[in-house]
C-alpha cells in the first residue's frame, strides 16, 4: 500500500497541472502495469495499474483500485469484518515506483491497442471514479480488487468487443490459484485454506482467474479487440537486480501437527495401558478446537467477506467442543457426554473420508480431525469402562 506522501504528491500534481488533464490525444499511451509479488503479505499477489501517457503534453497519470486509509475511523474493526472502504488513486510513474525499487519487485508494461476515443472514454471515467463520491468501494478479494475493476472498465469502455482467448490448462479452482502466490508460507496457506469457505472452491474460469493481477496480465496479452491483439507493446519498466523473494519456513503446519500426533497417540496409549487418564489434554484440545469453530462461525454469519461463508471446517472445528471440560466434571451429564461425543465422532470420520467431495481440506486440518478422531475413541472407551464398572 502507498503512503500518505504519495497521495498528497498526487493531489498537487493534479491541481498544479489542470491543463494537462483530459488531453487525450492519438499520441497518448494507455498501459496496463503489472506488478510482482513481495515479501509481505498484502503484496503476495502483486498489484495491477493503468497508466496514461503522453510525452508531448507532459500527461502522466497512474490510476489504481486497492488503496485504503489508516486514520480511518475503527480501522481494525472494519478491516477484519470486510467493511473498510477501498478507494481509486492517482499518481505519476515516478512516485508510484518508488515503492516497487524499494522492495525491489518486477514491474512490466502492457501498451493497449485502443483508439482516441476509447482512451478517452476510460480516461473520463477514471477520472469521474476519482471524485470523493464515487472514488470509495465495497473491496472483494476475489470479485472486486485492483484487477477486476480494471478487467470491467477495459470491458465497458470497448462496449463488450475484447474477446478473451479461453484458458486451455486443467481445471483448477479460486482456492488453488492462490497457492502459487504463497507457496514459501506454509502458514499463511494453511490459514487460507482453513478460513476460506468452499465458494473457493468452484472451478476458476478463464474471466474469473483475473482477480490474480498476473492472470489479467496474461488474459490481456492473449486478447482480441475487434479481432485484433488488444497488445501492442509488452516491456518491462523495473528489472530487480535482488527480486524480492520469501524465504520458505522448514517449521510448517504439517510439522508441526505431524509431532502433536505422535505425542497424542502416545499419550493415548499410556493412558489406555494405565488406567490413568490426563483430562487436561482434551480440555486444551477441545477448547482451543471449539474457540476456532466459533471463530470461523463469526467469519461466516458476522463479516461481509464472501469467501469466509460456508465454510465446511466448522464441521470438525465444532464450536460445541468448547463444552466438554464443563460435561466431563458433572456425572448427570454423562449421557449427553456420550451423545456428543458418539455424533461428533461420525461427523469427524465422514468429513476425513469424504473431504474432497465437500470441500478441499488442508493436510495439517486432516491430521487435526485424526488427534481428535483419536481422543474422542479414547472418550468412547473410557464411558465405556465407566458403564462396565458400574454394572
Amino acid at each position: 500500500m502507498k503512503n500518505i506522501f504519495f497521495v498528497v504528491i498526487t493531489f498537487f500534481f493534479y491541481w498544479t497541472t489542470p491543463a494537462l488533464v483530459g488531453q487525450i490525444s492519438k499520441n497518448t499511451q494507455l498501459s496496463l502495469i503489472t506488478c510482482g509479488s513481495g515479501e509481505e503479505l498484502y503484496s503476495s499477489f502483486g498489484h495491477s495499474a493503468l497508466w496514461f501517457y503522453d510525452r508531448s503534453t507532459g500527461l502522466d497519470r497512474i490510476y489504481n483500485y486497492g488503496t485504503f486509509d489508516f486514520n480511518t475511523p475503527n480501522f481494525y474493526s472494519k478491516f477484519v469484518q470486510g467493511r473498510l472502504p477501498y478507494a481509486l488513486d492517482v499518481s505519476n510513474m515516478n512516485n508510484f515506483m518508488q515503492t516497487y525499487y524499494y522492495e525491489q519487485r518486477l514491474v512490466k508494461q502492457q501498451v493497449l491497442a485502443l483508439d482516441s476515443m476509447q482512451k478517452k472514454k476510460i480516461f473520463d471515467y477514471l477520472e469521474n471514479n476519482l471524485l470523493p463520491e464515487n472514488k470509495y468501494y465495497h473491496y472483494d478479494f476475489f470479485y472486486d480488487n485492483c484487477s477486476t475493476r480494471l478487467r470491467d472498465l477495459l470491458e465497458k469502455c470497448t462496449d463488450n468487443q475484447i474477446s478473451w482467448q479461453n484458458d486451455q490448462e486443467n481445471a483448477i479452482s479460486m482456492r488453488q490459484l492462490l497457492n502459487p502466490g504463497v507457496k514459501n508460507m506454509p502458514w499463511t496457506t494453511f490459514g487460507f485454506y482453513l478460513t476460506l469457505g468452499n465458494v473457493t472452491d468452484q472451478e476458476a474460469t478463464t474471466r474469473t482467474k483475473m482477480f490474480l493481477p498476473d492472470h489479467l496480465f496474461e488474459a490481456i496479452n492473449a486478447a482480441t479487440l475487434a479481432g485484433k491483439p488488444l497488445v501492442n507493446i509488452t516491456k518491462p519498466i523495473f528489472v530487480p537486480e535482488n527480486p524480492s523473494v520469501v524465504k520458505p519456513s522448514p517449521i510448517t503446519p504439517i510439522v508441526v501437527f505431524t509431532i502433536l500426533l505422535i505425542g497424542i497417540v502416545i499419550v493415548t496409549a499410556y493412558e489406555i495401558k494405565t488406567g490413568r487418564y490426563h483430562n487436561w489434554v482434551d480440555n486444551v484440545l477441545f477448547v482451543a478446537v471449539g474457540m476456532f469453530g466459533i471463530f470461523l462461525t463469526w467469519l461466516w454469519l458476522g463479516t461481509d467477506h464472501k469467501a469466509t461463508k460456508i465454510n465446511m471446517n466448522i464441521l470438525w472445528a465444532l464450536p460445541i467442543f468448547v463444552l466438554f471440560p464443563l460435561i466431563s466434571k458433572r456425572i448427570k451429564l454423562q449421557e449427553i457426554e456420550k451423545w456428543i461425543v458418539g455424533v461428533s465422532l461420525v461427523i469427524l470420520i465422514l468429513v476425513f473420508f469424504s473431504f474432497a467431495l465437500i470441500q478441499e481440506f488442508h493436510v495439517a486440518a486432516r491430521i487435526i480431525m485424526l488427534i481428535l478422531i483419536i481422543r474422542l475413541f479414547k472418550k468412547l472407551y473410557l464411558n465405556y469402562k465407566l458403564q462396565k464398572s458400574d454394572v
